[in-house]
């Protein structure tokens, strides 16, 4: 049904068509007492002021279109400077409130530096106690080997065989 409903159309707009060609030339016809020629001249003059007022239309309409334009731009602009007014003590409150946030935060890394340090300072120290109590140790177990067995006689110890 449809497809008969848009064949219809069709041969309507011919229709149509076909009737306003010889409506507008009886027009002109009569306009100009039924000369042929005048009909033709007044119908090109016709043709070209609706072409120009057409034209002067768009120019109008382009116009209005770039006045549109530049009062969007404008209040845009506008609405944008307000709100970056508005967004200034806002920024400044975040930006306080961050450097706070690093303030503690710069605080409590000098804080675990110097708990490290501490801890480092008391393991070195532990390890130089270490290290003296171990070189002590050694130098004890290095004499009683010296003086006694066999190392101990090449070496000047007591009881042998370099001792002659």
């Amino acid at each position: 049904m449809a497809q008969t409903q848009a064949a219809k159309s069709r041969s309507r707009l011919g229709l149509y068509l076909g009737l306003a060609v010889p409506a507008a030339i009886g027009y002109y016809l009569y306009q100009n007492n039924g000369d042929a020629k005048a009909a033709a001249l007044s119908a090109r003059a016709d043709a070209r002021n609706a072409r120009e007022g057409t034209l002067d239309g768009t120019a109008y309409v382009g116009a209005k279109v770039d006045d549109a334009y530049d009062r969007t731009v404008a209040e845009a602009r506008s609405k944008a400077a307000e709100l970056q007014k508005g967004l200034q003590p806002k920024l400044g409150e975040v930006e306080g409130k961050v450097n706070g946030w690093l303030d503690r935060v710069d605080h409590k890394v000098e804080e675990e530096v110097e708990r490290a340090k501490r801890e480092a300072a008391k393991l070195l120290g532990q390890a130089e106690v270490e290290a003296k109590e171990a070189e002590a140790k050694l130098k004890g177990e290095a004499a009683k080997a010296k003086s006694s067995g066999w190392f101990g006689g090449w070496f000047g110890g007591a009881g042998g065989a370099a001792k002659n």
